[in-house]
Formats: C-alpha cells, sequence, structure tokens
C-alpha cells in the first residue's frame, strides 16, 4: 500500500460521534498534518464563512466531510437541505487546480429496503426518508466536484454504533435496556438482517482511505464503497448476544406483521482498495459497548 508521508487533511464534523473518532485516528498516525472544524468552529451553512475557513487552509490535501444533522436527531425536509447546503457550501470553497481529494460519509439508506441482496454499489437507490434524499443528492454534487479535476471516495456507512452514541439506534437502544435491565421494545422482525459497523472500525477505515496515494476513480473521479464489515446478524441474534454479555432483560415484541427486511452487502470493492481493513468482530464490539456504556 502506497501512503503520503505528512499529508494534509481537513476533517469537517469534528466534534460529532463519528467524526470525532475520525480526529483521535488521525492524530495518532504522524503521516497526517490535521486542521479540525467542529460544529462550534464553523457554520457549514453560512456561506460566506466556509469559504473564509477553507479557501486557504492547506491548499492541498484531502477533505473529511463527516458533518451534517443525523437521522436519528431530525429527518425532515429542511434538515435534508441543509445537509445538502453544507455540502455545497464547503466544495463551492475550493478553486479549481487545488489538489484536493474528499472522502464524503454518506448512508445505505440511500438504497432503502433492497430486496436483491447482497448489495453491491452498483444497486438501485430507494431512498425512503428525506435524510436518504438527501444523501444521494449531496452524493451527486461530490460528484459533479471531482469531475472538475479532483477526486472523491463516497463512504455509504451503515448503522454505526460505539460509546458515545447517547444509545441511539437499535444496538444503543439495546444496549441501554440490557445495562439498566429495562424493557426493549421490538416493533420490527427479529428475523430482519443488518451488518452494523463499529465506530472504532469506521475511524480507522477512514484513516486508511485517507492514507492511500491514489484511489482509482470511475469515469467520474468518484470511488463509492458500501462501508459494511461483512458480518450480517439477525436481530435476534444481536438480543441474544447482548444477554450473553449482560444478563437477561425484559424484551417486548409488538407485532408489526412486517416480512423481514435483510441488508448484507457486497464487501469485493472494499476489499480491493482496503485489503488491510479488518473490522472488529461484532461480539467484541458489542461487548466493548456494553462495558463502556453508550454515554461512554
Amino acid at each position: 500500500m502506497n501512503r503520503l508521508q505528512n499529508f494534509n487533511v481537513i476533517l469537517l464534523g469534528a466534534c460529532g460521534f463519528i467524526g470525532s473518532r475520525i480526529g483521535a485516528r488521525l492524530a495518532r498516525d504522524a503521516q497526517f498534518s490535521l486542521t479540525s472544524f467542529g460544529s462550534g468552529d464553523l457554520d457549514l451553512l453560512d456561506k460566506t464563512k466556509v469559504a473564509e475557513a477553507l479557501l486557504n487552509a492547506r491548499p492541498e490535501g484531502t477533505v473529511i466531510f463527516a458533518a451534517g444533522t443525523p437521522r436519528l436527531s431530525r429527518d425532515g425536509p429542511e434538515d435534508m437541505l441543509d445537509n445538502i447546503r453544507m455540502v455545497h457550501n464547503v466544495l463551492s470553497a475550493f478553486t479549481c487546480g487545488q489538489r484536493r481529494r474528499v472522502i464524503f460519509l454518506s448512508s445505505v439508506e440511500v438504497y432503502g429496503n433492497e430486496t436483491n441482496i447482497p448489495i453491491d454499489e452498483r444497486s438501485s437507490l430507494c431512498p425512503e426518508t428525506d435524510y436518504a434524499i438527501g444523501k444521494i443528492a449531496a452524493e451527486m454534487i461530490v460528484r459533479r466536484w471531482a469531475r472538475q479535476g479532483a477526486a472523491a471516495v463516497i463512504l455509504r456507512l451503515p448503522g454505526v454504533f460505539g460509546i458515545g452514541d447517547e444509545g441511539k439506534g437499535l444496538i444503543g437502544t439495546l444496549a441501554e435496556a440490557a445495562l439498566n435491565n429495562s424493557e426493549f421494545t421490538l416493533t420490527g422482525n427479529g428475523g430482519s438482517v443488518r451488518d452494523y459497523l463499529y465506530v472504532e472500525d469506521a475511524a480507522e477505515l477512514v484513516g486508511q482511505l485517507a492514507a492511500l496515494a491514489t484511489w482509482p476513480p470511475d469515469d467520474e473521479n468518484t470511488v463509492t464503497l458500501n462501508a459494511a464489515p461483512g458480518q450480517p446478524q439477525t436481530i435476534d441474534e444481536l438480543i441474544e448476544m447482548a444477554g450473553a454479555g449482560i444478563g437477561a432483560f425484559r424484551i417486548v415484541r409488538a407485532d408489526s406483521g412486517e416480512a423481514p427486511v435483510h441488508l448484507s452487502f457486497d464487501k469485493t470493492a472494499l476489499s480491493k482498495l482496503v485489503p488491510a481493513w479488518q473490522p472488529t468482530p461484532i461480539v467484541d464490539a458489542l461487548s466493548a459497548y456494553l462495558d463502556g456504556g453508550p454515554d461512554g
């Protein structure tokens, strides 16, 4: 694997759940020279301030876009438009001719409930939320920008969990119930398959991508990757793992009548580009999460 020494990186969203882990991962690696912006440092919805902050900040290097409104916090049309505006404002700040690369954190939610599995990067996009529609629009903006002579990686993340996620998402809710011996309500089908990503593994993957000397682009100078760890589990299996680690807790199954929805992914493209990335076994990641607690 070819690597660049003292590689310039701008991290946007550095105070968020995933962004903070990416920042910690890059800070440990001497080959990176890191400039970080959190929401308190820079309002990405203010186009003028974004241009002022970014235009002369490390004129060549990689921009990691980990900012945005999380779906589990808000998912309305205005939030969708805000997420699109942030991407547009950032990429508009960079002038043509600068040797820029972008790693954009997208989501597997762009596929919706795709029934043809395993899902690969060429699978149909069928968004079912405003958040997913915003991610698709943002991906299009990134692709348009990359066609101007830059390069981009679009990283579609599945559900990400880990210490500090405040108990959000299915695994977070499950962990809260297990740790507090409280009631966990399962509203979907326990036989549904998911492929969750441990936050430390997400950060490691971004670090390895940023350290690659070149990315093999498509005809739009963009690489799209599903960042799935390749460890699909049913929701019932995850419940069993949590119970084994903490002890039995109460489960209420609200029968929605829904058929199971399976989301598993083809890792061929990801493994080819970053063969050294080895995700933490799900049972170990879940154990570390339960030991530390959702709030850390």
